[in-house]
């Protein structure tokens, strides 16, 4: 491989692997953490911190050369980012929400995890035998959305243990094969925005191509094009 290769690889995995923090002005960036494994290569999918000092990361690290599942991990630090803690995960990370300082959950590819502890210990609280979920979003610590695959929006009112589908989520004419809702926010408790693309496979010459939307089974990726579709949140007390 020619240096110019070398170079491009070291700059991918800086971007992947590395946890940065601003320095004097937001044009200045000191990398806090790297992951160095020989032929290895550790992918962060969600980042969140909950104060200044506590933050948590959800990756997976990959083998090169190796058919095997990737390794589902969280880095947490408890100092700013000055040092991380490598764990180990036992189920696929999706991405993170946290309401406080220490209570959050976890969207991962078989359901939804909670920690009242900043992410440093975490215990199942749902089940997702399809792998639907891609976020959630909580409004106090009992109620809070969810959104993901197939046009899924599920409303809970018991921290995350049950949930129950948003009827308002099938209003767009869509098919849900090739329907997802990725993103949620809201801006206080009454009003809040769901955001979702419907990318149907593309044809060629009479075959049909594969979707770009799957409910894969790892990781969490947004499709770049494709129809937007805004749904406002139920107006509820």
């Amino acid at each position: 491989m020619t240096a110019g290769g070398i170079f491009r690889v070291a700059v991918l995995r800086l971007v992947l692997a590395a946890a940065f923090v601003p320095a004097l002005s937001a044009q200045n960036w000191t990398i806090q953490y790297f992951y160095d494994h020989d032929r290895e290569r550790l992918d962060i999918l969600d980042l969140a911190f909950t104060s200044a000092q506590r933050g948590i990361a959800l990756g997976a690290i990959y083998r090169e050369d190796s058919s095997r599942d990737p390794k589902p991990v969280t880095l947490t630090t408890n100092d700013g980012g000055a040092n991380w803690t490598l764990a180990p995960l036992k189920e696929q990370p999706r991405s993170l929400f946290f309401l406080n300082d220490s209570l959050g959950w976890m969207v991962t590819d078989r359901g939804v995890w909670r920690t009242e502890e900043s992410g440093r210990a975490w215990r199942k609280i749902n089940d997702q035998k399809k792998g639907l979920i891609l976020r959630v979003w909580f409004l106090d610590p009992q109620h809070g959305f969810a959104v993901g695959y197939q046009k899924t929006v599920l409303e809970t009112r018991d921290g995350g243990r049950t949930w129950t589908p948003v009827a308002e989520s099938q209003t767009p004419a869509a098919n849900p094969e090739f329907t997802a809702y990725t993103q949620i926010a809201f801006a206080d408790t009454r009003r809040g925005m769901i955001l979702g693309s419907s990318v149907p496979p593309r044809r060629n010459g009479g075959l049909r191509l594969p979707c770009r939307f799957p409910a894969r089974r790892y990781g969490a990726a947004v499709p770049h094009s494709g129809h937007t579709a805004p749904a406002a949140s139920p107006d509820r007390s």
